[in-house]
């Protein structure tokens, strides 16, 4: 029993757990401890994004920060999570982990937030379809536009093209002449004198 128990523990429990049933669990060495608390991390970080050092160093039963961050920083080179320390602010700012098995009764809690996913899913899909459905009925309105448009275009260009070209031309020659006409200024017409009108009178 003993050994199960301590394999339940690696498998979802913490270095607190292993801890407090320490009198009833085979030992482990320092190699085994420390992946304990590298996984005691992972379980830590499920439950929040930013950890402070405080409490990282009563949940390892670690002394002093120089020992904490060695853990963690042993931790990340293993892969188990990725994060940055901030000394400043004195916590641990995970960004990722790995996961860890589940604990007895959260099977239920995991299918209800699958379900809840899958029900987000399906919504964000029907609302995709609608604006997929949109944007085609509106390309369609638009292609019409734009044949209704082109159609009248053709009509107006049938129109104006519909006459004779060189009727059209003649007609065009000839209104210039009568421009012409018009802006030409008219010869005086020439008046005609009776002989002698001018001469002198014979005495």
């Amino acid at each position: 029993n003993g050994w199960s128990d301590l394999l339940r523990i690696f498998a979802y429990g913490t270095y607190a757990d292993y801890r407090a049933q320490q009198d009833k669990l085979p030992q482990i060495d320092e190699t085994q401890a420390l992946k304990l608390k590298q996984l005691t991390v992972v379980s830590l970080a499920a439950d929040s994004k930013v950890i402070p050092y405080a409490s990282l160093l009563s949940e390892l039963d670690l002394k002093d920060t120089r020992a904490l961050e060695d853990v963690i920083i042993e931790g990340m080179y293993a892969g188990l999570f990725k994060g940055k320390l901030d000394q400043k602010k004195q916590e641990f700012q995970v960004q990722e982990t790995s996961g860890r098995d589940c604990k007895p009764g959260q099977i239920d809690d995991m299918i209800s937030t699958l379900q809840a996913w899958c029900s987000a899913a399906d919504n964000v899909s029907l609302q995709l379809r609608d604006k997929i459905s949109y944007a085609d009925k509106a390309q369609e309105i638009e292609a019409n536009r734009v044949k209704d448009f082109q159609g009248k275009v053709d009509e107006v260009k049938k129109i104006l093209m519909g006459g004779d070209p060189e009727g059209i031309q003649g007609a065009g020659n000839a209104e210039c002449m009568e421009m012409d006409d018009v802006s030409r200024p008219k010869s005086r017409p020439k008046t005609k004198h009776p002989s002698g009108a001018f001469g002198g009178a014979r005495h």
